[in-house]
Order: C-alpha cells, then structure tokens, then sequence
C-alpha cells in the first residue's frame, strides 16, 4: 500500500483542522446513532465542550453523541450528572435545571 504524501501541519493548525470537522459533524441535526458509532470506531472523538457549543446553537438531537460516548465508554469528559441521565440510571432524580446548571446550558 502506498504512503500518503501529506503536507506537514503544525500542532495549531491540526487543531483548527479538528475543531471545523467537529463543528461540521454536530452541525448535522438528529445524527443516526448508528453513524455516530461508526465514526467513533473509526477513531473520532467529538468533546463534550463541543457537543454543548451545538446545543446553545440550538442543534437538534445532539444528545446522541452523549449517548454513544456513554456506550463505547469514552465518556470521561461527560459530567457525571449528564451521563446518568442519558445512561438511564436507576433512582436518578436530575432536573432539567439539576442538568442547565451542570453543563453551563442556562447561558452561563
């Protein structure tokens, strides 16, 4: 198999290459959980801070991410509150204004 010639990249740029994919990929509104999946096996990782940036924007379905990151167990940026939530937790009594105050969702 032949070797990709890329062009060398700095750190701050690889970086900035990133943040536009994430931005690009939590853009698109009701993500298949399946694809969300697929594309983290495929080594994307999408941050928290990114998936929270896409619901202040208003994008729907955002949750999905959160769910998937739960379920492969690379949720170590998820705050804990949040992820029993979305991991159904037995006994988890989290208010919406519990889980806007957590995640800074209430304009903070």
């Amino acid at each position: 198999m032949a070797e990709l010639d890329a062009p060398d990249l700095d750190k701050d740029k690889m970086y900035e290459l990133l943040e536009a994919t994430f931005a690009g990929l939590l853009a698109i509104p009701r993500m298949p959980e399946n694809v969300a999946r697929e594309m983290y096996k495929l080594g994307i990782r999408v941050p928290y801070k990114d998936i929270v940036a896409a619901a202040r924007l208003g994008v729907e379905g955002v949750e999905t991410w959160i769910i998937v990151k739960s379920f492969l167990g690379l949720a170590d940026d998820i705050p804990h509150l949040i992820k029993n939530l979305y991991n159904g937790s037995a006994g988890n009594t989290a208010t919406w204004d519990d889980i806007r105050q957590s995640t800074c969702l209430a304009g903070g």
